[in-house]
């Protein structure tokens, strides 16, 4: 399961924390927190799962694009797309000078299964 929104779509702006945020936003007590400029080298990926951690992925600036449930799918600039735990994905590309902040919760070590 996976679901897209841009980030001026938000309910007031929040996407993760104490408060839900309407449909666009979720809550946990631990989160994972990653900051990416990728670069060519880093793509693509490879084809995996997290059994326990939900994902939600956030290009401040740049396009990303991933495959989530075999589906190909641009994340623009501003926007963002969530994937939860047990949906199969992969990197698939990115423009020079993207930006990517990727929020795991529960945050869970070890918590990755590869499909290919």
């Amino acid at each position: 399961m996976h679901k897209k929104g841009t980030l001026d779509a938000a309910a007031g702006g929040c996407l993760v924390g104490t408060k839900l945020a309407g449909e666009s936003g979720f809550h946990c007590d631990k989160v994972e927190v990653s900051f990416l400029k990728p670069g060519p080298a880093d793509y693509p990926g490879k084809l995996h799962i997290h059994e326990q951690m939900d994902e939600i992925v956030i290009v401040p600036k740049g396009k990303f694009t991933v495959e989530m449930d075999g589906e190909q799918i641009e994340i623009n600039s501003r926007e963002y797309v969530f994937r939860g735990s047990g949906s199969p994905g992969r990197a698939l590309a990115a423009d020079r000078g993207t930006e990517i902040l990727i929020i795991k919760a529960p945050s869970v070590d070890g918590d990755v299964r590869i499909l290919e």
